[in-house]
């Protein structure tokens, strides 16, 4: 699978929103998408940002590496198997992620 793991601005997942589902997001629904979904998908180890402050025009999220490797098996006959791979090592993730957030 082709996925990709730019850097994006919640700017950006609000455009994608408003495009592709149909959505009618304002642009100062920033906080209510970062802190009722981005803020869990970041202590999921789902997703990870660039360590900026918050409030500034540089903070950025992508998806984590396994994250990444696992969407791109969707489809493919290894999919099961990635996907229990990653849930095995998921907790080791939320460590991993939770302390590179703390020292950033």
């Amino acid at each position: 699978m082709d996925a990709e793991n730019e850097w994006i601005r919640i700017h950006d997942i609000i455009q994608f929103a408003n495009k592709f589902y149909g959505a009618t997001y304002a642009e100062n629904s920033r906080e209510t998408f970062r802190k009722q979904a981005l803020h869990h998908f970041r202590n999921a180890a789902i997703v990870e940002d660039n360590g900026k402050a918050t409030n500034s025009p540089n903070y950025r999220y992508r998806l984590t590496e396994e994250v990444l490797r696992l969407i791109r098996t969707f489809g493919m006959s290894d999919w099961q198997s990635s996907i229990k791979n990653y849930l095995k090592n998921h907790e080791k993730l939320v460590n991993i992620y939770t302390s590179k957030k703390n020292v950033l």
